[in-house]
């Protein structure tokens, strides 16, 4: 049972001396009123209020976040009043709809924000009750994600230590989002090889394939091309359909970030096919834009650039503005390596901005790299107009660091939105 409430709480009685205590036993400090709701079976108004007393008492502090509902804090009043949660040693039913709702509310997130085809999270809910959550787009998924994450490896390593494994994997699988969005690698590899381990503790067939992706992605991105080719290929192995696809995808965009344009072209061909044919526009989209990339790379410069162009427009369309600005970067990209300097540099200004804006660290970092190179090539250029005798690196550059040529950061996308 939980911890009797000591002073200063002793006036608490009732449903929120029970709150009270579920909040000391939860491995997150804060917790908004729909989690509360949901564990108790409770109207989101009769959370408010128990948390009003709480509040109080000073036992709680509430904290302001962008995402919608409020959301609160414990104190360490809390704590000295009930107990930490290591000296309760429990895991009640209340404790684990807690953390389970956390892990569902994680997961629609991820999913959510991801470029990929919504409904998937749909056909991975076991057949029993669980909350019923919906987000209005990519960018209220990704606020949400953002005021939580940090909650979210406790809650992960919590889940996980009590046999948890369908919350474990979904929020493995919500942590991967996040460190991709905001290119914090180190959390990204964690993440991923938690999450995976989970999945396949609990025998789940496509959220293996899922963690398997992201385990792709993630290697990619710290330069591990071989070993991440080899976890795509355990992805995609008997898959079919869109899994398939999103599969490919990883293959091509690892191959194309170790500067193998032609085979990567190939795979994205067939990766644009099945996820084309699956109804996943935004994945299609996605991999028509490395498809441009990758043309540009083999000398297919105007295939390339329509490509990019139709892809931004595509994802665009979608309300994918992360995606979106990522492509414009790539058709600024190709515009400097075709001698486009001035019309370049502004999609690549815009889409700097643009990234900043939404916060997607390791992409902005990739096209600030592309606009020194830029600079660096223009300034190569006036050296020859001023002095025709000194010969440029501008060739050499273009064929070592073509569109989705990977200088750290990887250019190239990972699997998660």
């Amino acid at each position: 049972m939980p911890p009797a409430l000591t002073s200063p709480a002793t006036t608490l009685t009732g449903s929120p001396a029970e709150l009270a205590q579920l909040l000391a036993c939860l491995p997150v400090t804060e917790a908004d009123t729909a989690l509360a709701a949901w564990a108790f079976g409770a109207t989101a108004s009769d959370c408010e209020r128990w948390y009003a007393e709480l509040a109080e008492l000073g036992l709680v502090e509430q904290v302001r976040t962008a995402d919608a509902g409020s959301r609160y804090r414990r104190t360490h009043a809390l704590e000295q009043a009930t107990g930490s949660p290591q000296e309760t040693g429990i895991w009640e039913d209340r404790v684990q709809a807690g953390v389970g709702w956390l892990a569902v509310a994680a997961f629609a997130a991820a999913e959510a924000a991801d470029v990929h085809a919504p409904g998937r999270a749909s056909s991975l809910r076991p057949g029993y009750a669980e909350p019923d959550l919906a987000f209005t787009g990519a960018t209220e998924a990704r606020r949400w994600l953002d005021a939580n994450a940090a909650q979210l490896p406790a809650a992960l390593e919590a889940a996980a230590a009590a046999g948890r494994h369908r919350d474990a994997w979904r929020i493995g699988a919500a942590l991967c989002a996040h460190a991709d969005h905001h290119g914090d690698i180190p959390l990204w590899l964690e993440a991923s090889e938690q999450g995976l381990a989970a999945a396949q503790a609990a025998a789940r067939e496509i959220p293996v394939r899922l963690l398997l992706l992201h385990r792709t992605a993630v290697l990619r991105a710290d330069g591990r091309f071989n070993l991440s080719l080899d976890t795509a290929e355990k992805a995609i192995k008997r898959a079919s359909g869109a899994l398939r696809g999103r599969g490919l995808y990883e293959v091509g965009a690892t191959l194309l970030a170790a500067g193998r344009p032609s085979e990567a072209l190939e795979e994205l061909r067939s990766a644009w096919t099945l996820l084309q044919d699956a109804g996943d526009r935004g994945g299609a989209a996605l991999t028509m834009l490395l498809r441009g990339a990758a043309a540009a790379q083999v000398g297919e410069g105007d295939l390339g650039e329509v490509s990019v162009v139709q892809a931004r427009e595509q994802l665009a369309a979608l309300g994918h503005a992360r995606h979106a600005a990522w492509a414009l970067a790539h058709q600024g990209r190709l515009l400097v390596l075709t001698g486009r300097q001035q019309a370049g540099d502004r999609c690549l200004a815009a889409a700097a901005a643009e990234l900043a804006q939404l916060g997607a660290a390791r992409w902005h970092a990739q096209v600030s790299s592309w606009r020194g190179e830029a600079a660096h090539a223009s300034s190569d250029r006036s050296a020859v107009t001023r002095h025709p005798h000194v010969t440029p690196a501008l060739t050499s550059r273009r064929r070592a660091a073509g569109p989705g040529a990977r200088p750290e950061p990887t250019g190239v996308p990972g699997a998660a939105a």
